[in-house]
């Protein structure tokens, strides 16, 4: 079944070769964010740098999957496509600069004069992915590769991440741009704005806000996340002070399924880094958000009641107990773990991963980027 889907991809990307008929448009460049479904992440900071510096320059296209949603972007001097439709191909396939953050739709094929910028969507290296995946077979992993291969520049976050996951797990061959995502470029440089508004519109009125924001599982079931939302918040009151506010935010591939009732739900909050801002303690698990949160410096709980099993499913580039934040297999570790927690200790943890990693988290990814595309448009790269 598989191996007739991917026939089926390769002979539908040799009918859209119609496309070639029309030229690439030297000045126009499309985004689209987690497959259309967000207006958010890295690709949406890149956009914000080009569009501030260079408003008149470039023709910039954003795809959705509703795009109706984001009808106020005209507004802004943004085309909005629905992801997928024959329009989207059109600019896709026309495009002189496409930018993603995940793997493309797999029947686009790319020609000379196009250039595929990739900013990805998770920093760090936590859980496998591509060819050192347990989960997948040979014919998809060689897949995986095929559509990284089209990709010409692939961003990084840190020398661990070009190493073990771009050249490693993608067996990726062309440009790599070490100066970490855009998306994280406000962490770095403490930009709060909208982050009072945030606090006032989750009704957080003084409180403390612990952010739950566990990966998916393949079983796309939330099931295993039975976190005790009261052990939870008793001992981070016990070790922080104050009243505090649970969070939760699902990964997006878990948005049609059963979740159990946990908290305040953010999950229609699509800017995670001004949720990572408003939050004082981050409890996650196997997810890339929290090499995000190790940027700031504060206090990181892995819950994963799971650990062996994903282990199998998924396999890490290292021992989680290596990463920036504090590891705990059960509710009481949790709870113990965050009453015993001792700052110095764990500063000198995620410093210590930082330097393992050898982090390239810039601060100025967004505008390396916008210049790069800039240039490209220009005719100048």
């Amino acid at each position: 079944m598989l191996k007739m889907k991917y026939l089926l991809e390769k002979l539908i990307k040799g009918m859209l070769k119609v496309f070639r008929l029309f030229p690439v448009v030297s000045n126009r460049v499309i985004f689209q964010s987690f497959s259309g479904r967000q207006y958010s992440d890295s690709p949406k900071a890149v956009s914000d740098y080009l569009r501030s510096h260079y408003p008149s320059e470039l023709e910039m296209i954003w795809a959705f999957r509703d795009p109706d949603r984001y009808d106020y972007l005209k507004n802004e001097g943004i085309i909005t496509v629905r992801y997928k439709s024959l329009r989207y191909l059109y600019y896709a396939l026309t495009c002189r600069v496409y930018v993603d953050n995940v793997e493309h739709w797999s029947i686009l094929r790319f020609r000379p004069g196009q250039q595929v910028i990739n900013t990805w969507h998770g920093g760090g290296t936590f859980k496998q992915v591509g060819a050192d995946r347990r989960d997948i077979g040979e014919l998809e992993k060689e897949h995986v590769i095929e559509k990284m291969d089209e990709v010409d520049w692939f961003v990084s976050t840190s020398r661990a991440f070009s190493e073990q996951t771009l050249r490693g797990s993608f067996h990726y061959r062309h440009e790599i741009l070490e100066c970490g995502m855009p998306r994280n470029d406000r962490l770095i440089s403490g930009d709060e704005s909208g982050n009072e508004e945030l606090r006032k519109r989750l009704g957080l009125n003084g409180k403390k806000a612990v952010l739950y924001a566990p990966t998916f599982r393949n079983s796309l079931s939330a099931a295993v996340c039975d976190l005790d939302e009261n052990r939870l918040v008793e001992a981070l009151s016990e070790r922080f002070g104050g009243q505090w506010q649970l969070l939760v935010r699902w990964h997006y591939y878990l948005e049609d399924a059963a979740k159990p009732s946990l908290g305040r739900s953010v999950d229609d909050e699509t800017d995670m880094q001004q949720l990572l801002m408003i939050s004082d303690v981050l409890v996650s698990d196997y997810s890339s958000c929290i090499w995000d949160y190790s940027i700031l410096k504060k206090p990181c709980f892995l819950y994963a009641p799971d650990l062996k099993i994903y282990q199998q499913e998924r396999t890490f580039y290292s021992d989680p107990s290596l990463w920036p934040a504090i590891l705990a297999e059960s509710n009481e570790q949790l709870a113990e773990s965050i009453r015993n927690y001792d700052e110095g200790s764990y500063l000198r943890k995620v410093e210590e991963y930082h330097r393992l990693t050898g982090i390239r988290e810039s601060g100025e990814a967004a505008e390396t980027i916008g210049k790069l595309i800039h240039s490209i448009c220009s005719g100048s790269q």
